[in-house]
This record gives structure tokens, sequence and C-alpha cells, in this order.
């Protein structure tokens, strides 16, 4: 290899190597993943699609029965292919490669010398070491995905000599558009985005940067949400069904926005506190226990730094990082969804220590700062238990006719994978449906049970529970009519009760048109 070659190689090798070997690495540790969402409703949307049990089934998995499956479906061909399950892994191990190498490269960028091999792997593992990086690595969660798709779209724009772009604008649209169609809750980045690109110029430059970013991201989310969002509004009258349905008023849901408010702040203190909040244990801000300085290292190395150098890509991040906390702090709480600004943290740190008077000072800090962060960091466990894939799922004999019905909103619509084609599954009470809840999909399933004369299946994680009985008897008209059976499969324990009927169905509901 020539000298030329192997100066132009060299220094690209070594951030290749972290980017993915580390989560290559990281896939022989990791167990199959059993998340939550994972068996409540990425399998099942991406199979209602392709097996049609979208017309069939009311509401299995919940408000999520409608999100868009597009990202699920290369996980659920995998998943459903009878490969091994590590395929399943490597494939959504991908985005944490993606999301390492658009860190790298923003660091090599933004460095005020080429950063060293130390410095690098430093930013590496810190960003993948994160509470939501590391425990969404390689899960069905698809925070990743979003990790990488803003990370990539800071890369078209975080470039000081190129930041003015029109085509780097519209770009960095395009990436945060298509994440936001794939995964809604991405769309506070673009919200950020669009804050970032105002600074610095007159108008004629801002609009050279706002209205690419607006077209791009127009673009983006058209490609990737488009063709759900048409299904949704000719199927619902609500394009983001169910969501945000106190402006569409659809018949068949609340009018409610179906917003997970649980980690929102109580107050404005609350909120400005949040990242010192997540320096210890708690749970204000995910359902299992969690604590990380990455968001505070990001809110304060980024102003700093963009304050300290000349307007470009350092300023456009300090912009980004700011609004991007304000939007999710203020739509969401839920830490997941800080992922972005997560890895970003990790990023703002390493560059802040790459500017400490010394080389050896330098080392010494990013060694010192590796110790303490990976230390105070506390990461939950979602799930990694499954025991072989879901491939050849099949349900215990459940006779001709049968209807299966859910009655708790616990993650079960994974479970149709292994139904027959025919057999409906009925979500009667969760987090979507409720028996006192007058709507268009309550009162179908109210009437399917009200007119089905087959065999009928209580299906549920766990001996039923007394008041989800109590409210099938009072709401349905049903008991059980005798021993449960076990519904074998890769991912969670699971039950089948027989049902029979004992009394009438409330059927009365009417549903007001829009």
């Amino acid at each position: 290899m020539s000298p030329t070659l192997r100066d132009r190689v060299g220094p690209q090798a070594w951030p290749l190597l972290l980017a993915i070997g580390l989560p290559l690495l990281a896939t022989l540790l990791v167990g199959g993943d059993s998340n939550w969402d994972l068996r409540n409703y990425h399998l099942y949307d991406a199979h209602a699609l392709l097996s049609g049990r979208a017309a069939l089934d009311v509401a299995p998995a919940q408000v999520q029965s409608w999100h868009n499956p597009l990202l699920d479906l290369p996980m659920y061909w995998l998943a459903t292919s009878g490969l091994p399950a590590r395929m399943t892994t490597l494939w959504l191990a991908l985005p944490a490669m993606a999301t390492l190498w658009c860190l790298l490269c923003l660091q090599s960028r933004l460095s005020p010398t080429p950063p060293t091999r130390l410095a690098q792997a430093v930013l590496a593992a810190l960003a993948f070491s994160g509470a939501a990086a590391w425990s969404t690595f390689a899960s069905s969660m698809d925070d990743g995905f979003v990790a990488a798709g803003i990370a990539l779209a800071l890369c078209f724009v975080v470039d000081a000599p190129e930041r003015r772009g029109s085509t780097a604008w519209a770009l960095a649209g395009l990436a945060a558009g298509a994440t936001a169609g794939l995964k809604l809750s991405a769309a506070i980045y673009c919200v950020a985005l669009a804050v970032a690109a105002l600074p610095g110029g007159g108008p004629r430059d801002k609009a050279a940067r706002v209205l690419p970013l607006a077209l791009g991201g127009l673009a983006g989310f058209t490609l990737s949400y488009g063709w759900w969002g048409w299904r949704m509004a000719a199927e619902f009258g609500n394009p983001v069904f169910p969501y945000f349905n106190q402006w569409f008023h659809s018949r068949a849901a609340l009018p409610l926005d179906f917003a997970d408010a649980r980690f929102r702040p109580h107050s404005v203190g609350d909120a400005l506190l949040a990242p010192v909040h997540l320096l210890r244990n708690s749970r204000l801000f995910s359902e299992l226990t969690l604590r990380d300085p990455r968001l505070l290292c990001a809110l304060l190395a980024f102003p700093i730094l963009g304050w300290r150098a000349p307007a470009g890509g350092l300023r456009t991040l300090a912009v980004f990082v700011v609004a991007a906390f304000a939007c999710w702090i203020a739509q969401y709480g839920i830490y997941r969804y800080a992922i972005v600004l997560e890895v970003l943290g990790a990023l703002g740190l390493v560059l802040a220590l790459q500017r400490v008077p010394g080389k050896h000072s330098v080392t010494v800090a990013l060694v010192l700062a590796f110790v303490l962060v990976s230390a105070d960091t506390r990461r939950p466990h979602w799930g990694r238990d499954a025991t072989g894939t879901v491939a050849g799922l099949r349900a215990p004999s459940l006779g001709s006719d049968a209807l299966v019905v859910t009655a708790s909103d616990a993650p079960l619509a994974y479970l149709a994978l292994g139904l027959p084609a025919q057999v409906p599954l009925v979500g009667l009470a969760n987090n979507f449906m409720q028996p006192d809840r007058c709507t268009a999909l309550q009162s179908r399933a109210a009437h399917l049970l009200a007119s089905h004369a087959g065999p009928m299946w209580l299906l549920s994680a766990d001996a039923p529970a007394p008041a989800d009985l109590a409210m099938l008897h009072r709401a349905y008209g049903f008991d059980v009519a005798g021993p449960c059976v076990d519904y074998p499969n890769p991912l969670a324990a699971a039950r089948l009760c027989p049902l029979r009927r004992v009394g009438p169905v409330r059927t009365e509901c009417t549903p007001q048109a829009r």
C-alpha cells in the first residue's frame, strides 16, 4: 500500500472499526429482544398489514395498533423467516453503527485538531453506553433508528464551510422528515432543526436554509408516512389515527390526543431541572429506574462551545440541542425519546475535553470522564429474554369458528401471529378500548361478541385478574368456563381461557358521526 493511500485509509479505518466493531461485539452479549413494545405492536402491526388481520381484529395492540409499520417490516420478515434470531439482532444493530459513524464524523469536523484515537474511542464508548442508547440497542423500540436518522441530518449541515448550502439543508430535511414519518416521536427533532437553521445572516440567508429544510422534510415525511397517512385518513378520517383526534373527530376514537403525558414535568421549574433530576435514580422520565448525566453534558457543553466558537457547526449544534431539549421536555419527557440529546451529550463532553491544554491533560481528562460518566449511569432493562424466534408460532386448538379476546393492557397482540387466519383477536379493555367508551370501534367489538356463536377464549399473560373477569361479566356477559391452557411461545408466558356466555352484551352505544 502506497504512503498516500495509507494516509487516506488510515484516518478512516479506526472510526469505522469503532462504529461497526462495538455494536457487533455487543450483539454477542445481549439476549433476544422481548420488550413490551415488541410484544404489543412491533410484530403485530407488520403482521396485520401483510396478513390482512387489520380488517379482522379490533385494537389488539391497543393505541399502538395503528402505528406506521414500515420500519418494522424488515424485523418482522427476519423474525418469522426461520433464520437464527441473531440475524434479527444484527439488523436491529445497524442504527447504532450508523449513529456512531455520524458522531465520529461530527467529532472530526468540529475538533480544533484531528481527534486522537483515544478521543474517538471515548466518544464511541460514551455514546454507545448511555441509558437510552444501550438499553434500546438491537431492540425493536426503534429509538436507535431515530438517533441514526437525526445524526445523519446533522452531518449534512454541521460543517462550517458548507452549512449555508441549500442542498445540505434540503438533505437534512429529507433525512429528518423520513425519520419522523417512520416514528412520529422524532418530529421534535425536525422542529429543533428548523430553529437551528434560523441564526446567522440576513433574511435571504435564513430563507436559503429554512425553505430547503422544510421542502426536504415534507418530501421525506411524505415518502415514509404518506401511504400510511392516506390509509388512516381513508379508513378513519384521521391521517395520524388515533392521535390528535380532538382535531379530526374520528368516530372510531374519543376526541383526545392520546399522548403519553405521564412523564411531562408539572412546572417550568421541573422542566428546567430535568437534566439535574437525571443525575439520580428515578422514574421521573421512564417506566423503569434510570440515571444518566449525558443530557446535562449536552446542555452545558454545546452552548459554551458555541458561544466561544465562530459562527458555524458548533453554534448550529448548540441551538439544535437547546431547541430539541425544549421540545422534548414539553411534549414527552420520556427519556428514550431523548436519545439524540444523549448521544450528543457524549459528543459535547469529548469536544470540550479535547480543548483542555496539554496532550497529557487531555488524555487524563478523557479517561476520567469515561470512568465517571459510566459509573454514574444506570440503564433500564426492557426485556431480552426471548428463547427463540416466532417463526412457526401456533396457538393451541381453539375449535372451529373461534374468537379470542383480551381484557387488559398486557402486551399480547404478538400472539396473533399464531392464530388461524379466520380467528379474530379483539381488545375489549386496554389503553385504548374501554366498555364505557362510545366509539365506533368499541361498538364493533360489542356487536362481534353479541353475534358470535362459536367458541370464545380469553387471552391473558397469566391467570386472568379478578378485575378483568368482573369487567367481562358486567359489560359483556361472559365468565371463564373451565381450566386455562398454556399458549407456548418464545417471548413471554401466555394463557388461553375458555369463556361461556352468561348474560347479554351491552350494545346500546351509538357513536355520533363526525
